[in-house]
Parts: C-alpha cells; sequence; structure tokens
C-alpha cells in the first residue's frame, strides 16, 4: 500500500468540507432547537393570545417582505456556493 502525500490543495478542500460541516451541523442544531420549542407551545402558553391591532395588518405587504428577505438569503447562498465551488472541485 503506497502512502500518498498530503497536499496543500487537499488540506485546504478538507478544510472547506470541515467549515461547511460545521455550519450545517450549526444550522441543524439551531432547528432542532426551535422545534423543541415549538413542540412545548399549548394554547394556554404565556405571550400566546390576541394582540390588539394584528387584525390591521396589512398581509400581503408582511408577505412580500418575507419574499424579498428570503430571496436575497437564497441570493447570499448561491454567491457563497459559487464561490466556494471552484476550490472544492479542483483535481487532485
Amino acid at each position: 500500500m503506497v502512502k500518498l502525500p498530503v497536499t496543500y490543495d487537499v488540506c485546504r478542500m478538507n478544510a472547506t468540507a470541515q467549515k461547511a460541516c460545521e455550519a450545517d451541523k450549526t444550522d441543524k442544531h439551531h432547528a432542532e432547537d426551535i422545534d423543541d420549542r415549538m413542540q412545548q407551545l399549548r394554547n394556554s402558553s404565556s405571550r400566546l393570545g390576541h394582540y390588539p391591532g394584528v387584525e390591521e395588518l396589512d398581509n400581503t405587504s408582511v408577505w412580500a417582505s418575507v419574499l424579498i428577505c428570503f430571496y436575497l438569503f437564497l441570493k447570499l447562498c448561491f454567491q457563497k456556493s459559487s464561490v466556494s465551488r471552484p476550490t472544492i472541485e479542483q483535481p487532485v
């Protein structure tokens, strides 16, 4: 069995992959925390109830702002992935 030398490119690819895995792990941990909190909520939970003026909100403006934020988030994700992709996919 021949032992191959570890090159700088391989180390950089490993570091990039490790950072991606750590970011994914953090995101999954946050999602799990949110899921746990949501499962503990009941109709009688504190801070749940009627807030005066809520019925006067214009749902179209709120929905549009959510879509814009989601669009900007996706655009940022695509930019990050397109920048990191060439370093990951370089031949060894």
